[in-house]
């Protein structure tokens, strides 16, 4: 299950790897802070998407047992 869910987000670990080395590279604190902001964002929006999962999941779990039930 690990497994597959690295495969799943491969391009988002490559993103934030990406976001790191351009970090380190960054001359000034205002580029630093830019890519932190947006790093923060992919995270947020990673987070999000994964609740989103759940809940729907969780839902739809609920609603067959309702039926079941009835």
């Amino acid at each position: 299950m690990m497994f597959e869910g690295k495969e799943k987000r491969l391009d988002l670990i490559t993103e934030l790897r990406a976001t790191e080395e351009w970090k380190e590279q960054s001359g000034n604190q205002e580029e630093r802070n830019l890519i932190e902001g947006y790093q923060e964002r992919v995270i947020d929006g990673t987070i999000e998407s994964l609740q989103a999962d759940i809940i729907s999941k969780t839902m739809d779990n609920l609603s067959k047992e309702l039926v079941r039930l009835k």
